[in-house]
């Protein structure tokens, strides 16, 4: 065990199917090796990871988040959230275009590791941006494909 290990402080941005619920028919029909399937299943299921905040444009999902996960600090916009807490990963689980500028936007704000949905990005332009600015700033960044530790 290691000694004074701390929390790591965390974010869902995007609340829906890979963001904090799997489908009901993926649930019945999918391999049990597939779940914990969704971020915040995920994130929940690791004892020092401590989930401060969600954040989803959509109100409505942010209720049923909290309703089923608990108080978290929730948040309809990413800048709000950014501002106000300070995230050691964050996870991006959301529809792709605009997905780049999130990325970026949580980088500059101090974020260090990212979990990002696949595709990372529309575009090969968008692509090779974030892989300079993941590399300048040593960012640790997996994507859809590697969920499973």
């Amino acid at each position: 065990m290691i000694e004074n290990m701390t929390s790591i402080n965390s974010a869902v941005i995007g609340l829906g199917r890979m963001g904090a619920f799997t489908s009901q028919k993926v649930i019945d029909f999918a391999p049990k090796c597939w779940f914990p399937l969704s971020h915040l299943e995920a994130l929940n299921m690791i004892d020092d990871v401590n989930i401060s905040a969600i954040c989803d444009q959509n109100k409505t999902m942010i209720e049923q988040v909290i309703n089923h996960y608990g108080e978290i600090d929730s948040y309809s916009s990413v800048d709000k959230m950014l501002e106000s807490l300070r995230f050691d990963l964050v996870c991006v689980a959301t529809r792709t275009p605009g997905r780049a500028n999130l990325i970026n936007k949580c980088i500059e704000n101090g974020v260090k590791a990212l979990h990002i949905e696949k595709p990372l990005c529309n575009s090969i332009h968008e692509l090779q941006e974030l892989r300079e600015l993941t590399i300048k700033k040593n960012i640790i960044l997996t994507y859809g494909t590697l969920r499973r530790y």
